[in-house]
């Protein structure tokens, strides 16, 4: 069976009817994760008036994914919760999903959780667990983690300089506490 259907443009009806039947059948006879990971991504992304987009289908298939141990399926999880895509928005939940795939090694949860722990949304901003998740998606390969980590200390040079400025420049600088 053929996991990735999104590299084409042109599906028929036909075709696309077959597909999700022999990915259901592969899903529940075999306990196949790539299958139930490909039927979540046909309910959330396929919205082309062939297939109805069914977040709560998605959701199903990817939670089945996930408890056999697909990161993927918990990345899209996370996705899914942080933005708000199943009813409310459940960050708490997103954040859950996001650290179960990063400990399994998912670069893109590394990210994903490193960018929480950077902005502090949802978690308590935390420079050292921003390193390390983002440092653990560049150990896996994902280049934008370093752009991220460089980005991230020239912010932090650039605000410590313009203190030692200000603190220069202001009358009575000496009151003022050093960083």
């Amino acid at each position: 069976m053929d996991y990735d259907i999104f590299r084409t443009d042109n599906l028929s009806q036909r075709f696309l009817d077959g597909y999700i039947r022999e990915a259901e059948i592969a899903a529940k006879g075999k306990e196949d994760r790539k299958a139930m990971v490909l039927l979540g991504r046909i309910y959330s992304e396929i919205s082309n008036g062939m297939v109805k987009r069914n977040l709560y289908e998605a959701e199903k298939w990817f939670k089945r994914a996930a408890f056999l141990g697909s990161t993927e399926a918990m990345r899209k999880l996370g996705d899914m919760y942080f933005f708000g895509e199943i009813g409310f928005c459940h960050p708490e939940e997103a954040v859950i999903w996001y650290r179960m795939a990063a400990e399994q090694d998912d670069a893109e949860a590394c990210y994903k959780l490193g960018l929480l722990y950077r902005d502090g949304r949802i978690v308590r901003a935390s420079k050292d667990m921003w390193l390390h998740w983002m440092g653990r998606a560049y150990e896996l390969g994902l280049e934008k983690a370093k752009e991220n980590i460089k980005l991230g200390y020239s912010n932090e040079a650039r605000i410590k300089n313009c203190n030692i400025f200000a603190r220069k420049t202001l009358v009575g600088y000496k009151q003022l506490p050093s960083p």
